[in-house]
C-alpha cells in the first residue's frame, strides 16, 4: 500500500484512500482497509483464498463471476500498511492471498498489537475452491464442486454443499449440514457434525471431541466410511436402506442400539464391539472411539407439512324471483 499523510487525531472516523478500490478507515477500534475486485469466468473456476489471520467466507450465487472483498484491520497504521493483499486471475484460476510480515514485541505501552484480514467471496455454484486460514473460522454455503478448506485454529461451517469436500481444523469444531457427496472431515480438538446424503466415501475424525453423522436417504457406502475419535462419543444415524459391513468398537464405553434390535454386541474388557452386516454388506463402515460411547440409530426426517387447503369458492347470491 502507498503511504499517505497520517490523519490527525481529530479526524478519527474519516476515510483516507490508499489504492484504487482500497480505503483506510480510522475509528476507535483501530485502522481498517477494504479491497474489492470482480473477476469474469467461463465454466468452472478454480479459486484459491488464503489469509494469515482472519475469517474466510464463501457463498455461491447465480452469476458467471467471482466477487472478492478483503477487509484488513490493525491496531496501528504501520501494521495495516504491512498487510499485503494480492488478487490475480489466469484464465479460470483466481488467486487471493493476504499476508503480513512477522512482528517482534507483541506488547506496546497502552495496549497490544493485532491485525487480521477477513476474506469474503461470492462464487459460481459449480466451483473448485481452496481455502487456507492461519487463524480464523471458515464458512461455506451452496458451493457444489470441489471444496478444500483448512484452518490452523478456527471453526469450519458448511451448509448446502456438494461434490468432493475436505474440511480440516487444527483446533475447532467442524459442522457440515445438507451435504451431498464425498466428505473428509477432521479436527485435532473439537466436535464433528456431518449431515446429508453421503456418497463416495466418508472419513470423520477428531482427536478430542464427539462425532455425529446423520446419513439421509440416498446415502451409499460405495467407498469406505471411517469414523474415529480419540476421546468422545459417536452417534451414527442411518437410513432404513443401507448396505454395509459394520465394525464398531469402543475401548472404554458402551454401544447403544435404537432401531437395530437384532445386532450382536460383544464385551471386550471395559469396552464393547459390534460386527454386523447391513443389507448386502457392500462397503465397509468402521467406527472407533478410545474413550466414549457409540450410539447407532435410524435416521428420521419428518415429512414436509401438508400444503394449506385452497379457499372455498365464493357462493353466488341467489337471483331474485
Amino acid at each position: 500500500m502507498r503511504r499517505s499523510r497520517a490523519l490527525p487525531f481529530f479526524a478519527l472516523g474519516g476515510l483516507l484512500p490508499l489504492l484504487a478500490g482500497c480505503v483506510v478507515h480510522v475509528d476507535s477500534g483501530g485502522f481498517s482497509a477494504r479491497k474489492e475486485q470482480r473477476f469474469r469466468v467461463e465454466g468452472r473456476p478454480t479459486i484459491d483464498l488464503a489469509t494469515f489471520d482472519g475469517t474466510i467466507e464463501v457463498q455461491a450465487w447465480d452469476r458467471d463471476e467471482v466477487l472478492v472483498q478483503v477487509d484488513s484491520r490493525a491496531s496501528s497504521r504501520a501494521l495495516l500498511e504491512g498487510i499485503d493483499v494480492k488478487m490475480s486471475q489466469q484464465g479460470r484460476r483466481i488467486a487471493v492471498e493476504a499476508t503480513a510480515p512477522e512482528q517482534d514485541g507483541w506488547q506496546l505501552r497502552g495496549g497490544g498489537i493485532s491485525r487480521t484480514a477477513r476474506v469474503v467471496a461470492s462464487v459460481p455454484v459449480d466451483s473448485e475452491v481452496r481455502i487456507r486460514s492461519g487463524d480464523g473460522a471458515v464458512h461455506v454455503e451452496r458451493v457444489r464442486g470441489v471444496i478444500d478448506a483448512r484452518t490452523r485454529d478456527g471453526r469450519i461451517v458448511m451448509r448446502e454443499v456438494g461434490g468432493e469436500i475436505v474440511a480440516d481444523s487444527g483446533d475447532g469444531a467442524v459442522q457440515m449440514e445438507d451435504v451431498d457427496g464425498r466428505c473428509t472431515v477432521s479436527t485435532r480438538d473439537g466436535s464433528v457434525l456431518v449431515s446429508g446424503r453421503l456418497r463416495g466415501g466418508l472419513r470423520a475424525s477428531s482427536g478430542d471431541g464427539t462425532i455425529t453423522v446423520r446419513a439421509a436417504d440416498g446415502s451409499v457406502v460405495n467407498g469406505d466410511w471411517q469414523i474415529e475419535t480419540g476421546d468422545g462419543g459417536v452417534v451414527l444415524a442411518l437410513p432404513d436402506v443401507l448396505d454395509a459391513s459394520l465394525d464398531a468398537r469402543t475401548s472404554d464405553g458402551r454401544i447403544s442400539l435404537n432401531g437395530f434390535p437384532d445386532l450382536p454386541i460383544e464385551q471386550e474388557g471395559e469396552g464393547r464391539r459390534l460386527q454386523a452386516v447391513l443389507g448386502n454388506g457392500q462397503g465397509r463402515l468402521r467406527i472407533r472411539t478410545g474413550d466414549g460411547s457409540i450410539t447407532l440409530k435410524r435416521s428420521f426426517v419428518p415429512p414436509p407439512p401438508a400444503p394449506p387447503a385452497p379457499p372455498a369458492p365464493p357462493v353466488a347470491p341467489e337471483s331474485p324471483r
